[in-house]
């Protein structure tokens, strides 16, 4: 039997994606964190502004997201919990008019 550590890159809806709880930066913690305080977590606490700085001037994101299929159809993200919440907080601001330039749906797909 062989099994396949990586598939190649697909685009996966960012709305299919949740960040991983078990993930070390957040081990010091010590509580499983919930989706939304992972979010507040890394937003506040970690270099994620820098990172939308980036993605929107290059206009994409230069790094992909490594993730695993969950029987749920969503997507755990193992690599890429600050990218993720980075594009959340982007996606944000263009929906609510406050990052012009970018349809809505330009961040719809993470590759």
């Amino acid at each position: 039997m062989t099994s396949k550590l990586y598939s190649a890159p697909v685009d996966i809806p960012l709305i299919k994606l949740k960040l991983d709880p078990d993930n070390i930066r957040f081990r010091h913690i010590g509580d499983e964190l919930t989706e939304p305080q992972i979010e507040t977590y890394l937003f506040e606490e970690e270099d994620v502004r820098l990172l939308m700085k980036g993605i929107i001037s290059a206009r994409q994101l230069n790094q992909p997201i490594l993730v695993i299929k969950e029987p749920d159809g969503k997507y755990l993200v193992k690599e890429g919990n600050r990218r993720t919440v980075a594009l959340r907080k982007i996606v944000e601001q263009i929906k609510n008019g406050k990052l012009k330039g970018f349809t809505e749906d330009h961040f719809d797909n993470v590759p």
